[in-house]
């Protein structure tokens, strides 16, 4: 290697090679890629071809020859680092090194196809980094740099194919991101679809075919869990009771990418994710109906403030409208804040429920203090109620109490009481005794 203070040496290109030594690189370059061999055992014989590289027979074509080597050594180290362990950071550093290469040499396929895989592999790590725009960004140039790549390209239409979920996925995220469930949903189910279809490109039971299956479930699930939560936070409880299972497709993901052997980062991250949205959407699904019964159990008196509040809102809604398509995201945010206020004021108000099961609270809370100040007031005062008055006119007093105007619906019950003669002294209170 030489020093940054050093003359570079300057690589020809292999066109202006001699043609025996062009016809040797190109047999070189299809014993390697189109042996379809597994990139450990094509970088072990890369490295074969450097070893047996002499200078002094290569002349003037030894800087171009190494060069190129090189680059190609670059290229399927990046295919075995994301097959070991899915670093796809690594690997896209190093199909950048193999890039430059191959343009350094001038061997365009070869730079059209390190620039294509490179691609993917920048899209995964932006997805990760959840830089959306940029990864739909980069698979696009994925799929037009292989395509370039003529035949060579063509070896990866699987992983073409395969971005078309990943695509559909990592488009609804970013509609998620923008509260845009409306289009968030069907490209969602689209996605799922899609990595149903590839998954059947495969043999049952092969890693590939539980890898695409268990995404296909995961991009479901995913969704499901947002979409619920938001749900919840504007005490749409009714929608979250009457869903079905909202586990199924977190369970189904779980199960299938546990499957695969989880040997790279992405199917590590997915199958835990997995498993915490099991536990997240059971968890939401066990606690929407206690929330309901909490609030509808509640006496609850209408709340006159929410008016007000509703009416900010809708300022809020109509200011942000006027702002353009870059308000998009806020006027979302300001409906959902909107249905939340309205749900809870559907909520809030009392039923005909509350009153019958706490207005016989009250009065039952009540007849005991108004019996013993009646009954203080009926010995002190003389007033000479019977006992059996006494204790009607505390209960008539306790339901009034409790049930207010609603009380009169009892008044067959006490009105022969006070409609009889009043008969009663002191000394008969005693008798009654």
């Amino acid at each position: 290697m030489m020093s940054d203070n050093q003359t570079q040496v300057i690589v020809p290109k292999l066109a202006s090679l001699p043609p025996e030594v062009r016809s040797s690189v190109d047999q070189m370059v299809d014993s390697v890629f189109d042996a379809d061999l597994p990139p450990e055992q094509a970088l072990s014989i890369v490295a074969q071809y450097l070893d047996d590289l002499d200078a002094e027979k290569s002349g003037t074509a030894y800087p171009t020859l190494r060069t190129h080597l090189e680059s190609i050594g670059a290229y399927f180290q990046a295919l075995t680092t994301i097959t070991a362990g899915g670093n796809f950071g690594e690997a896209r550093d190093l199909l950048q090194q193999a890039a430059g290469g191959f343009d350094q040499v001038g061997y365009e396929i070869l730079r059209d196809l390190s620039v294509g895989v490179g691609a993917y592999c920048a899209a995964v790590v932006e997805l990760k980094n959840l830089n959306l725009g940029r990864a739909l960004e980069l698979m696009e140039q994925t799929k037009a740099y292989l395509k370039k790549a003529g035949k060579l390209g063509a070896k990866y239409q699987p992983m073409i194919d395969a971005m078309e979920p990943e695509s559909l996925y990592v488009a609804a995220v970013n509609a998620i991101a923008s509260l845009d469930f409306d289009k968030a949903g069907p490209l969602t189910e689209k996605a799922a679809q899609a990595a149903e279809r590839f998954a059947q490109n495969f043999q049952p039971g092969t890693l590939f075919y539980f890898q695409y299956r268990g995404m296909g479930h995961f991009y479901k699930a995913n969704y499901r869990w947002v979409k619920a939560y938001n749900d919840f936070n504007q005490f749409k409880y009714d929608e979250l009771i009457a869903a079905p299972d909202l586990t199924s497709d977190a369970i189904q993901a779980e199960q299938f990418l546990g499957k695969t052997g989880m040997k790279n980062e992405v199917l590590r991250d997915a199958h835990s994710l997995s498993v915490a949205l099991v536990n997240l959407l059971g968890a939401l699904a066990e606690f929407a109906p206690l929330m309901k019964q909490v609030f509808l159990s509640t006496f609850k008196p209408d709340l006159p403030a929410l008016g007000t509040i509703k009416k900010k809102v809708d300022v809020a809604i109509e200011a942000a409208s006027s702002a353009g398509p870059q308000a998009t995201p806020l006027v979302r945010l300001c409906n959902q804040f909107s249905t939340q206020v309205r749900n809870l004021e559907k909520t809030a108000k009392p039923n005909k429920k509350d009153f019958g099961a706490f207005s016989g609270l009250v009065s039952c809370a009540l007849f005991l203090p108004l019996f013993l100040l009646v009954s203080w007031g009926n010995s002190a005062f003389g007033v000479g109620l019977g006992a059996s008055t006494l204790a009607a006119f505390c209960i008539a007093l306790a339901l009034i109490g409790g049930f207010g105007y609603g009380a009169v619906r009892f008044r067959s019950w006490f009105t022969g009481i006070f409609s009889a003669p009043k008969t009663g002294t002191r000394g008969n209170l005693g008798a009654d005794k």
